[in-house]
């Protein structure tokens, strides 16, 4: 897409433009709890080639840089994930473009390209921040809202009460590379909280992105109650005790905040979303 008043391109990037993207990135998202994955998926796919096919073509496309008068200005990150679904994952802009609507620009690349595609986008952004603005502006209403709070370490196990909860590995199908070597390197895996005295069980899934970074654990509360969740986080806290600290991303909840000592420093999110118009 090009814009000639305004001298900018916005163009598939490729591996010489990794660098300034890892920039651009690292001054944008360095306080989001996902910043060292990300940080870690995109120096893999500058160094792609120590992968199979199957991973470099993750990022294949998928990464788009926008340059103005043919200096780099920002970046979008897209990965279609379905039939008829696409997600924006990262939007940035240098520093020192920002304020000049560029944001809005890339944006509406985006919607261009779901429209190409015949695909819904999503994305994902802090509650009542001006990115929720400008995507409300361009047509995306909130989905979904969901809240990510930092857990309280826990050096000691929990003690051995009645309703203890017991963490159990789920053995889950992988395939497809192991799923892309874990979304290069995510490291996902899934537990499940189980309470043998009540016959409740309650599935998480836990991503540690790099030795000594902090986890994230994922877990929709959607038509399950809160007591169990609260029985189970000190075994989480436990399990989760390194030195990057661990956050607890929760989904389907209810808009109060949950009232536990293992659980701190609530930020909300939403999911947004505009649909394809045939």
């Amino acid at each position: 897409m090009e814009k000639q008043a305004h001298k900018l391109s916005i163009i598939p990037a490729v591996r010489q433009d990794w660098p300034v993207i890892e920039k651009m990135f690292s001054a944008t998202f360095q306080t989001d709890i996902f910043f060292p994955l990300m940080k870690r998926r995109l120096y893999l796919a500058k160094k792609s080639s120590r992968f199979s096919k199957s991973i470099s073509t993750l990022f294949a496309g998928n990464v788009y840089l926008l340059r103005s008068d043919n200096r780099p200005t920002g970046f979008i990150m897209l990965k279609k994930t379905g039939d008829k679904q696409m997600h924006l994952h990262y939007l940035a802009v240098a520093s020192e473009f920002r304020r000049q609507g560029l944001g809005k620009e890339l944006t509406g690349f985006a919607l261009k390209v779901a429209s190409e595609y015949g695909t819904d986008i999503s994305l994902e952004t802090e509650a009542d921040s001006p990115a929720m603005k400008l995507y409300s502006s361009l047509g995306f209403s909130v989905e979904n809202q969901f809240y990510i709070y930092s857990l309280v370490p826990q050096s000691t196990p929990p003690g051995g009460q009645k309703t203890a909860v017991e963490l159990r590995p789920v053995k889950e199908a992988k395939g497809i590379f192991t799923l892309a070597k874990e979304w290069l390197l995510g490291y996902k895996s899934s537990v499940l909280a189980c309470n043998p005295h009540e016959e409740k069980s309650l599935s998480f899934h836990i991503c540690r992105p790099t030795s000594g970074s902090a986890g994230i654990i994922h877990c929709s509360l959607s038509g399950v109650s809160n007591e169990l969740l609260y029985q189970t986080l000190p075994h989480l806290a436990f399990h989760m005790n390194n030195p990057g600290g661990a956050y607890l991303v929760l989904s389907g909840a209810d808009r109060a905040k949950l009232d536990s000592p293992w659980l701190r420093d609530r930020t909300d999110y939403v999911t947004m979303i505009k649909k394809h118009q045939s």
